[in-house]
């Protein structure tokens, strides 16, 4: 063998019914993946894309919001403090789509789509590729295709890290295979390393995928050379990069520190043998759902999900399975290699969401099993195949046999499955009122949905009507209040929602103790301002905007109450001060921008004012 040859062979070789197969076969995955998610592209905004996109600043500057994201944490914009989490690329891509399509949420909503019906073709591709299994590539990229999980992925478009990040690995993954038998290896190579990187800063758990590379060698490839193991040591030169990246932009944030027992219920435990105890309960949740899809929920969080011990059936179930699981990598380590490669895939992708090395930002979401999904259908894709183990049949003959229209029932049912659930996601409002029937006891989804009701409320206009939807949202904020005493945002909401029955008193009540809880509760410090200028006591609704201000300094809302407020009592240069910085983080603002134009023009600089009050004029015509 000449110099620069690979010595790598295929594992199996191609018989007669793989070389019938055309991998033009892989656009059924592609199409079909388009065609069940195609009901979501009427959608409108839904959860995190209003932290992500329509309430981001950031990202409603456009084009001038791209360098930003770039080289601030993850939902800079919305919140005012530092996150733990840096996701550059789908922030960028919200910001380039809000410039060119502004508050329209159709574009986000189709490019999830094309992304996912191009995972789906890479997916079926990629392991075909490494495996020269027609039908073994088939069913699990089917099956992949329309697992009911992905709903949330792929419907809400905030989840764009999820998809960006699979897409990338997917091309990576690919690269590598070709690595071992195309030339010139060092522009294979460079590629690869460029769609890891990519991967990485799409979402930071791409970093499980490393050592599937290696594996992905030893499963499908017979007696592969030494070097080209230790080839796959120059994926830690992008890793390290995207380390020393984020830590440069997050600082030595410690992200456990901003989450609550509302995100992650594992937060409550004071017990270290609880939190693994309910952590191996979680992943029995996972598997479960993977081989059940149903129901499928936004949201399991406190107290849906309650702590356990060890004592808990859920948590021994979820050990047996645990165990018969890696009693199967042992024993079938070099016989079902399929098999263990895709036990290997769910593990090593499962594990940071897992919570059990170490606490992440939330306990459960359907979204945190993408990625290790396509490990579940690789080893339901190994079992499948394991029962005509020794023939070579083809596709789509091998649909014809009686497991294979079995295999065809499952698909119609999952594909009914998921386009069923699709709806819920059509804005926050249906998701939270559809999952609150799941979970029930989840103090946070109820939070939303008594959020959400209270939003729906301020759409009709009938009074009656609207105060029912009120009063309903109050009672479910009431047993969200008496589940959770310190849950402060719940307070503030109670009093908005009071205010607009009509209720000034209890609403000031609710203002008060949620800014008691929580003396950084901006929003709460402005809305007693607005009870406070309705009074007339305009001295102290200066203060409660000066407090609001001061613990969120983007809060526009609360620097023109404020100017308003200045502006009433005579102190124009003050009120020019406060819409000023107001502007600063919405310089689109109309409203601010005609009073900000009126405050020069009544300090007797109209001159200044002027333009102000023509862009103003602009924005509105």
């Amino acid at each position: 063998m000449g110099p620069g040859k690979s010595k790598l062979k295929h594992t199996p070789s191609r018989q007669k019914g793989e070389a019938a197969f055309s991998m033009y076969w892989f656009m059924l995955p592609a199409v079909l993946g388009f065609l069940i998610y195609a009901n979501t592209l009427g959608h409108q905004w839904c959860l995190d894309d209003y932290s992500l996109i329509i309430d981001n600043w950031v990202t409603k500057q456009g084009w001038e919001g791209i360098p930003v994201h770039f080289t601030h944490d993850y939902r800079y914009g919305y919140w005012n403090t530092v996150g733990d989490l840096y996701r550059p690329l789908s922030p960028v891509m919200f910001a380039t789509e809000w410039a060119i399509f502004g508050n329209n949420p159709f574009p986000g909503h189709l490019i999830n789509v094309l992304l996912y019906s191009s995972i789906c073709f890479l997916f079926g591709l990629a392991l075909y590729r490494w495996t020269r299994g027609a039908v073994f590539a088939m069913i699990a990229a089917l099956l992949f295709t329309v697992h009911p999980v992905h709903t949330e992925v792929v419907a809400n478009i905030k989840s764009r890290d999820e998809l960006l990040a699979m897409f990338f690995l997917l091309l990576t993954w690919l690269l590598w295979q070709r690595l071992q038998h195309h030339q010139p290896k060092i522009l294979i190579l460079g590629l690869a390393l460029i769609t890891y990187t990519l991967a990485l800063f799409s979402k930071e758990s791409a970093v499980t995928f490393l050592p599937l590379l290696p594996l992905s060698m030893y499963a499908f490839r017979t007696k592969p050379a030494a070097k080209d193991y230790w080839l796959t040591l120059l994926f830690l030169i992008p890793t390290g990069l995207f380390l020393v990246t984020r830590r440069l932009i997050l600082g030595d944030v410690k992200g456990l520190e901003g989450v609550s027992i509302l995100d992650n219920v594992l937060r409550g435990a004071t017990v270290s043998s609880t939190v693994l105890a309910t952590a191996i309960r979680h992943i029995g949740e996972y598997i479960q759902v993977l081989v059940v899809p149903g129901p499928l929920v936004s949201d399991k969080g406190w107290n849906q999900i309650p702590l356990v011990g060890f004592g808990s059936p859920g948590v021994l179930i979820s050990l047996i399975v645990i165990l018969v699981g890696t009693v199967s990598i042992y024993w079938f380590w070099n016989s079902r290699k399929r098999l263990i490669f895709g036990m290997a895939w769910f593990v090593c992708t499962i594990s940071l969401a897992a919570n059990l090395l170490f606490l992440i930002g939330t306990s459960y979401g359907e979204r945190l099993l993408f990625l290790p999904s396509a490990g579940f259908v690789i080893v339901v894709a190994a079992l499948i195949r394991w029962r005509d183990a020794g023939t070579n049949p083809t596709w789509p003959g091998w649909l014809r046999k009686p497991i294979g229209i079995g295999f065809v029932g499952l698909l119609v049912l999952f594909s009914a499955l998921t386009i069923w659930r699709n709806p819920a996601w059509y804005n926050s409002y249906t998701l939270y009122a559809t999952d609150i029937m799941q979970s029930p006891e989840s103090v946070k989804l109820r939070y939303h949905y008594a959020l959400e009701t209270g939003k729906k409320a301020t759409e009709i206009k009938d009074a009656s009507a609207r105060n029912v939807l009120l009063t309903e949202a109050l009672t479910d904020l009431e047993k969200v209040i008496t589940a959770h005493r310190t849950y402060w945002e719940a307070y503030g909401t109670a009093g908005l929602y009071a205010y607009r029955k009509g209720d000034r008193e209890k609403a000031m009540t609710y203002y008060q103790k949620a800014t008691e809880l929580n003396p950084k509760a901006a929003i709460a410090w402005s809305n007693m301002g607005i009870i406070y200028a309705e009074r007339g006591e305009l001295d102290q609704a200066q203060v409660v905007y000066e407090k609001a201000v001061a613990a969120d300094t983007r809060f526009v809302d609360a620097w023109m109450n404020l100017g308003a407020i200045k502006a009433q009592k005579g102190d124009f240069s003050g009120a020019i001060d406060a819409f000023s910085k107001g502007l600063d983080y919405d310089p689109e603002n109309p409203r601010l921008l005609m009073m900000l134009g009126s405050a020069y023009r009544d300090s007797g600089q109209p001159e200044l004012g002027q333009p102000y009050l023509d862009k103003a004029g602009r924005l509105k015509g």
